[in-house]
């Protein structure tokens, strides 16, 4: 008697289906993901899909949906928000301009400020709040390079489509004219090289595999070595990595998370760059920094947040600009004796 196969087939086809559901659920999320944004476009929260294939991060872990977005665009920051972060970067730019070094207060503006084209329709940003900060600190060390970043878009993605934090290009081009403002002298050129770069967004939603063809700056072909709590003999901090090339000066490079590449470009310009994690150090010891700045005794100093970060709405941005100000005071001082 024929007996139809699909009796057979596709209960077992079920049972398999709930056995890679249960054995191994993150491959199958992951090809889930990866489908659903290549098929509908459609990408869980905090990412939001923008248009001209630019994917956004709308707001930060614990934070409400779009909440990022908001503030950079200014439609959550008020005036008294505005006094309170001018209040807050007004001890780094006291502590910057004691030291008597080179010194800049490098606010990036994120990609809702130099690309709001590609924002969702419907989402303005008529207004952006670092644009009301910077006005209201009204101060030469700060440098806010939204005209500089919009020329250099018309020639590539000074911000990558698919990433939240700053890679590639940009943050040489900006490390250069950041330099250049200080008066530093180029010792020598770093050049690109092809980088097919993972978007740090992935991990939002793992499985959506998103990439963006970019040029890194190659510092090992000018012979610029990097060191960090892992590859350091002794261990250093785990927010210290030291970038190192035969040549003068010394620039340390105080960072939030958001500029943690720019800091190995400013060796076109230096023979030692520092760069201090701001997101690592909040949660060190008090004291582990401050002895090993003792000793660098820097030429220039650069700190660098992004637009969202300097406004300082939370708590943890907050305690991250008022140690900043200490490391300014802790790198300069005691200052380098001079020779006899």
């Amino acid at each position: 008697m024929f007996r139809n196969p699909f009796v057979f087939i596709l209960p077992s086809a079920l049972v398999l289906l709930l056995a890679l559901v249960l054995v191994w659920p993150p491959p199958l999320q992951r090809a889930e993901a990866w489908l659903r944004y290549r098929i509908t476009g459609f990408v869980p929260p905090p990412i939001v899909v923008g248009r001209n294939d630019r994917l956004f991060l709308g707001n930060h872990p614990g934070n409400p949906p779009g909440s990022l977005i908001a503030d950079v665009c200014g439609t959550r920051v008020g005036a008294a928000d505005i006094a309170n972060s001018a209040a807050l970067i007004q001890p780094i730019l006291a502590a910057g301009k004691a030291t008597g070094l080179p010194f800049k207060f490098l606010i990036v503006p994120t990609a809702p400020r130099i690309y709001p084209e590609d924002l969702p329709a419907g989402t303005p940003c008529t207004d952006p709040a670092a644009d009301r900060l910077v006005a209201a600190l009204n101060n030469p060390a700060v440098d806010y390079p939204v005209g500089f970043m919009q020329t250099l878009k018309l020639r590539f993605d000074v911000l990558p489509r698919h990433h939240f934090h700053w890679a590639g290009e940009g943050p040489l081009r900006v490390a250069e004219q950041v330099s250049d403002l200080m008066g530093l002298d180029r010792i020598t050129n770093i050049p690109l090289r092809p980088d097919n770069r993972s978007s740090d967004l992935n991990g939002f939603d793992p499985g959506l595999g998103v990439h963006d063809r970019i040029g890194t700056p190659n510092l090992r072909a000018v012979g610029v070595e990097q060191c960090d709590s892992t590859r350091c003999r002794p261990p250093l901090p785990p927010s210290l990595v030291q970038f190192s090339r035969t040549g003068p000066q010394r620039i340390l490079v105080i960072a939030d998370s958001f500029g943690d590449e720019i800091a190995g470009d400013f060796t076109e310009y230096a023979g030692a760059v520092w760069l201090l994690q701001m997101n690592v150090a909040l949660s060190e010891p008090p004291g582990l920094i401050a002895p090993l700045l003792h000793g660098f005794h820097p030429d220039a100093i650069v700190v660098v947040y992004h637009d969202a970060g300097a406004l300082a709405l939370d708590a943890g941005s907050q305690a991250s600009l008022a140690l900043a100000a200490s490391l300014i005071t802790d790198a300069a001082l005691p200052r380098r004796s001079a020779s006899p």
